[in-house]
C-alpha cells in the first residue's frame, strides 16, 4: 500500500490510473445524487470493459454502505493518490498476484463482516475484466501532456 500513497497519478500504470479515476468519479457522482454507472459507462466502453462496470459498482457500493470507517477519496482533479485509493490499489495488486487471501484480509479491515465476501468477489471480477482488456496491455504511465506534431517544410 505504501508504494502508492501520495504518488503522483501520472506515474501510475494505466490499470491503476483507471481504477483511481473510476473510484473518484463514482464517489463524486454518487455524492451529487447522480447515477455513477451512466457516468462511467463511456470510459468502461472505451476500454472494452463494460462488463466490469457492474462488479466495480458493487465493490464501490459496499465501500459506500458497509465501510468500517469514513473513507476519504481524492477529488477528481487531485494529482496524488490518497490513502484509501492506495489501499484499494494494494488489494488489486494482491488479486492480480493471485493472493486472494491477502486481498480478503485487507477487505476485512475496510468493510463490515457480511460485506467482505461480496466486496472481494466483485473486485476480483473487476480485476479479471481488466486483465483481459486493452487496458492491461498499456504498461507505461499515462502521459497527460498533449502530443504535438511538428510540421516540417
Amino acid at each position: 500500500m505504501y508504494e502508492y500513497v501520495d504518488r503522483p497519478i501520472q506515474k501510475l500504470d494505466y490499470p491503476s490510473h483507471f481504477l483511481v479515476w473510476s473510484m473518484r468519479q463514482w464517489v463524486f457522482v454518487n455524492i451529487h445524487k447522480r447515477c455513477p454507472c451512466s457516468t462511467l459507462e463511456p470510459a468502461f466502453t472505451k476500454w472494452t470493459m463494460i462488463e466490469a462496470l457492474p462488479d466495480f459498482s458493487i465493490a464501490m457500493a459496499h465501500l459506500n454502505e458497509s465501510a468500517q470507517q469514513q473513507l476519504v477519496f481524492g477529488q477528481p482533479n487531485c494529482g496524488t493518490v490518497h490513502e484509501i485509493e492506495a489501499i484499494l490499489l494494494a488489494v488489486r495488486r494482491e488479486i492480480f498476484a493471485g493472493n486472494i487471501s491477502n486481498a480478503r484480509g485487507i477487505a476485512e479491515k475496510l468493510v463490515i463482516g457480511e460485506a467482505v465476501a461480496s466486496f472481494t468477489i466483485a473486485l476480483q471480477r473487476y480485476c479479471d475484466h481488466v486483465a483481459g482488456s486493452p487496458l492491461s496491455l498499456a504498461h507505461l504511465p499515462i502521459n497527460t501532456e498533449p502530443h504535438h506534431v511538428s510540421k516540417k517544410s
